[in-house]
C-alpha cells in the first residue's frame, strides 16, 4: 500500500473549509437561537474563532511539515488523546458531507418539483 501524504497547502486549504464549514454555517446558526435579533454577533463572534482556528493549524502544519495530521495530533497530544482528535475530525468531515448532501438534496427536489407541477 501506498503511503500518500498530503502538503502544507492542501492541508492549509483542507483546514480552511473544514473551519469556514464550522465557525460560519455551524456555530453561528446554533447561537442564533439563543441570540434572536443579536444574531449577527453570533456570526462574526464565530467567524473570528473560525480564523483562530485556520491560523492555529497553519503553525501547527508549519512546524510539523513532513507529518501527516494524524502524526502531529500523536505528536502534539500523544497516542491516545491524538488518535481521539483525529477521529472526531474524520467524524465531523462525514457529518459536514451529509449536510452539504442533504441541503443539495432537498434544494434540488424542492425546486425540481416546483417546475414538474406546473407552478412555475
Amino acid at each position: 500500500m501506498q503511503k500518500i501524504k498530503i502538503n502544507s497547502y492542501q492541508f492549509l486549504v483542507l483546514v480552511i473549509f473544514f473551519t469556514v464549514g464550522t465557525s460560519i454555517l455551524i456555530v453561528p446558526s446554533a447561537l442564533a437561537s439563543f441570540a434572536k435579533q443579536d444574531a449577527w454577533i453570533a456570526a462574526i463572534i464565530g467567524t473570528g474563532i473560525g480564523l483562530l482556528i485556520v491560523w492555529l493549524f497553519t503553525k501547527i502544519g508549519l512546524w510539523f511539515p513532513n507529518l501527516t495530521f494524524i502524526q502531529m495530533n500523536e505528536t502534539l497530544f500523544g497516542k491516545w488523546v491524538g488518535k481521539a482528535f483525529s477521529i472526531f475530525f474524520i467524524h465531523d468531515s462525514f457529518i459536514y458531507c451529509y449536510y452539504f448532501a442533504s441541503f443539495w438534496f432537498i434544494s434540488y427536489h424542492s425546486c425540481d418539483a416546483k417546475y414538474t407541477n406546473g407552478s412555475h
